[in-house]
């Protein structure tokens, strides 16, 4: 029933996000609705433009939402650059976190790929 389950693509964005997610609850307090907020919204974009996608029946209307999810990695990826320049994030932390991100890159990247 729920397509979006079985994509690869889809388990990968989620455990990006749940990291993402538990990243930014260390941020201080006075970035609750802005830094942490903008953050999490372009997070939770990533996986939901994946699950929209799913639901299309031509594979353009596919890619169109695929592509909304891999702008939101980069929005998401771009800010949280910024946590790590305030000093909210450690390196070590933001390295894995990286990590993680660029393999969600490649594989949504080749999934859109694969539906052109």
């Amino acid at each position: 029933m729920f397509r979006y389950r079985k994509i690869k693509v889809y388990g990968l964005a989620q455990d990006v996000i749940l990291d993402c997610y538990a990243m930014v609850s260390e941020f201080p307090e006075e970035e609750k609705y802005s830094l942490s907020k903008q953050i999490n919204r372009a997070a939770v974009s990533i996986i939901s433009n994946i699950a929209e996608g799913s639901g299309r029946f031509s594979d353009k209307d596919k890619v169109h939402f695929l592509n909304i999810s891999y702008s939101s990695m980069l929005e998401m990826m771009c800010q949280m650059e910024l946590a790590l320049k305030l000093g909210y994030v450690d390196d070590e932390e933001f390295k894995k976190f990286e990590s993680k991100v660029k393999n969600l890159s490649v594989r949504l990247s080749n999934f859109i790929k694969s539906l052109k």
